[in-house]
């Protein structure tokens, strides 16, 4: 793949970075964490100069410099420098400084129109044009899951409740290694128990969450995954630790957590959630990666653990012990075993939506400048935009300004029949129609001086071809997963590059006459094909963007015929193309796939 996917710099094994604070302030020196092969993990420190792209037209220039004149009295202390960059850009200086507390003196004297900060978790990662993961597998990554159940004195634990403790932690490697730590204060101490080597017995909460903190210090995982972990477990362990004055230091250094309240947007719905930044590691919380995938589909039944994995992914194990939430405090009074057997069951769960909905970002977090937590909360714009200024900062290129926002043409949908359709139907998609049309277009943002925007386009639909290819192909399960995932992972981002940022008032390059050239010629696209669908003997009867639902003819009463159908209406659209549907050269065909067969059914109760 090409740097422009995958960045410049070939270290692999990266598995975490962190900016080294001296006295409150992030400095010169990123720490850097890399697991070798031998599952070991060793550490070293770079040097690293936190930078802005800064626009000269924010004062006067001082020519014989070409330095913005607000910088001169700046650039006169040691360690701040002010490089003015190639091309037509609005920000045009590169000014990077010693440490963020420098950066932040001459960003106050600015005003917010006048400079761009890219994220403080990215700028390593850009300066260098390194990314994670690199040369590794999702299973060589280290991951700790974890789940506490907790007692509960009213209707709803409290963890500022004295009473309301952690009785039980669970552990789940992605190793395999199980360890159960559980709260019995009448267990004699360091007596034998029942309960099965991989649990041990605490006397008091307290020891039991040292004994939790030095398990997870232990392994040393790369990753601390659970179910609702942002908003449960995490935020109750750290309430519970600041009760018995134990420090809640699960980072590489030793340190706490920090957190930040923040919102996730998923369509319509605004997810509020509490971001954890454990030091050297990475937080996943599987219930948010299961409400991304949701925002697609929308067939999940619900976004709890058990009924995400027995109810929609079928993948529960046949003897998986079941309690009711409220009846667990009860249970574990009377039958600790079956609640020991619950808790350990909860994580083993969690490894399987962590390995259906998380590798993406894995994948996606060795093509970008951000890890994987990074890449499974931020927004597919921001990640996209990453891969332009990655490459404009290395080639010392100014980065250019957003345009206003202003409306474009938009896909064109519809519902063309309401009631009972009485006849199978089909839907009908158009595979990658924005990506294809971007290509064929030679779709070209007029601000990207440096002309990467086809490259990128090209190298990932490219890339994903060929992933989906040996996909199709392979008899083994593990690597039809795996390739899904990565495949997943690179259509997150070229979903995004070939129409969504061009449309963005946030993204830089945004350029809204290329974004309606490919919302207009996809109309045309989709309006061909009702017309096909049409004329072939079938009733339209939705449309959305690339695709549409389809009531058969009366004579398809066969898969045979039904696939015939569909390749009919994919040679007609084809045909239509090639001789002047949209602008453009169009040197491939538009693959129209038969998503899924919908069987109507007549109501018995109808009359």
């Amino acid at each position: 793949m090409s740097h422009l996917i995958y960045g410049r710099d070939k270290t692999e094994r990266i598995v975490a970075t962190e900016r080294v604070y001296a006295n409150g302030v992030a400095g010169s020196m990123e720490h850097v964490f890399v697991r070798n092969a031998d599952g070991s993990v060793k550490d070293h420190y770079d040097k690293i100069r936190p930078f802005i792209f800064a626009s000269s037209n924010a004062e006067n220039i001082d020519f014989e410099s070409a330095e913005p004149a607000f910088l001169r009295h700046w650039t006169e202390y040691p360690g701040i420098t002010c490089e003015k960059l190639a091309g037509n850009g609005y920000y045009d200086c590169l000014v990077s400084a010693d440490n963020t507390y420098q950066l932040k003196a001459i960003t106050e004297d600015l005003d917010s129109t006048y400079y761009v900060q890219p994220s403080r978790q990215a700028q390593y990662m850009l300066r260098r044009g390194a990314t994670f993961f690199k040369g590794m597998t999702f299973k060589d990554m280290l991951v700790v899951y974890l789940d506490i159940e907790t007692w509960s004195s009213g209707q709803f634990p409290n963890a500022r409740n004295p009473k309301d403790v952690i009785y039980v932690a669970s552990i789940w490697t992605s190793t395999g290694t199980a360890k159960v730590l559980a709260l019995i204060p009448e267990h004699p101490k360091n007596a034998p128990h029942n309960y099965g080597e991989h649990v041990k017995i605490y006397n008091d909460e307290k020891s039991l969450l040292i004994g939790l903190i030095t398990s997870i210090q232990n392994i040393n995982p790369d990753v601390i995954c659970g179910h609702n972990i942002n908003n449960f477990d995490f935020p109750y362990i750290k309430d519970r630790c600041e009760f018995h004055g134990v420090s809640f230091g699960v980072g590489r250094n030793g340190e706490a957590p920090h957190f930040f309240s923040t919102t996730m947007k998923l369509a319509e719905r605004d997810i509020d959630y509490t971001n954890w930044k454990v030091y050297g590691r990475h937080v996943m919380d599987t219930m948010l990666l299961a409400m991304k995938v949701d925002v697609v589909k929308r067939d999940m039944p619900g976004y709890g653990l058990k009924v995400l994995v027995r109810d929609y992914l079928h993948k529960a194990a046949e003897d998986r012990e079941y309690i009711e939430g409220n009846e667990l405090t009860a249970r574990w009074i009377t039958d600790k075993k079956s609640v020991l057997r619950y808790a350990l069951d909860d994580v083993k769960e969690t490894e399987i939506l962590f390995r259906t909905f998380g590798q993406a970002y894995f994948y996606l977090s060795q093509m970008l400048p951000y890890g994987l937590q990074d890449c499974s909360r931020l927004g597919s714009g921001t990640l996209f935009e990453s891969i332009f200024i990655r490459e404009y900062l290395f080639k010392k290129h100014s980065l250019p300004k957003t345009d206003e926002p202003q409306s474009i043409p938009g896909g064109f949908a519809g519902i063309f029949f309401f009631g009972h359709v009485g006849r199978p139907c089909i839907y009908l998609d158009v595979a990658s129609l924005y990506p294809t049309l971007a290509e064929d277009l030679y779709i070209m943002p007029r601000k990207d001086e440096l002309f990467i925007y086809q490259p990128v386009i090209q190298e990932l639909k490219k890339f994903r071809l060929t992933i989906k290819s040996k996909r199709d192909s392979t008899k083994d399960p593990d690597e039809k997963e795996t390739l899904g995932s990565i495949d997943g992972a690179v259509k997150i981002v070229l979903n995004t590059g070939s129409y969504g940022i061009l449309a963005s008032q946030y993204f830089q390059w945004n350029d809204y006459d290329e974004a309606a050239r490919i919302t207009t010629n996809g109309q045309r696209v989709i309006k061909s094909m009702i017309t096909a669908a049409s004329k072939f003997g079938g009733m339209v009867v939705k449309v959305d963007t690339d695709g549409m639902l389809v009531a058969l003819p009366p004579d398809v009463d066969s898969q045979e015929k039904e696939k015939e159908f569909a390749m009919r209406v994919q040679v007609f659209v084809n045909e239509l193309v090639d001789t002047g549907l949209y602008e453009g050269a169009h040197d491939q065909l538009l693959k129209i796939e038969q998503l899924e067969f919908i069987e109507e059914e007549e109501d018995e109760d109808a009359e």
